[in-house]
């Protein structure tokens, strides 16, 4: 063999020698990769079902703000009807009022008239039972 042979045979040596050294780290590191993923393809499947269960409640606490807030709303406006039916009830008491504070001096003035017709008529009665009373 020419020297050229063997150089070049020792060249290949030393170059097959590092190709199989870089596969055997290839190997290894893609071992490690591969075993990285599993554990965390694991770590994160459990992660998404915790979030899908977190998301879940969330939805249902939203849904029961929402109908709290739609429970406000229709307590307002049935506050609204109920002030506007307050101020109706006032005002029609307040012209109650007004004709009852109207009507109080009319009859207390036929109240006054009536016992005056009573006592007249009830004066000829007194003045028998008194006299019945003076002869006994």
């Amino acid at each position: 063999m020419q020297p050229w042979q063997w150089l070049l045979f020792v060249v290949a040596l030393t170059v097959a020698g590092v190709a199989i050294w870089v596969l055997l780290e290839l190997r290894a590191a893609l071992r490690e990769a591969r075993q990285f993923l599993q554990e965390s393809g694991a770590k994160l499947n459990h992660t998404l079902d915790e979030s899908a269960v977190a998301i879940g409640r969330l939805n249902r606490a939203s849904e029961a703000v929402e109908q709290g807030a739609e429970r406000v709303r229709q307590l307002a406006a049935d506050l609204g009807e109920f002030g506007s039916t307050v101020r109706r009830a006032t005002r029609i008491a307040g012209r109650a009022g007004v004709a009852a504070a109207a009507l109080v001096p009319a009859a207390l003035s036929a109240w006054k008239l009536l016992a005056r017709d009573d006592d007249e008529d009830d004066a000829p009665a007194r003045e028998q039972t008194a006299g019945e009373r003076s002869r006994t």
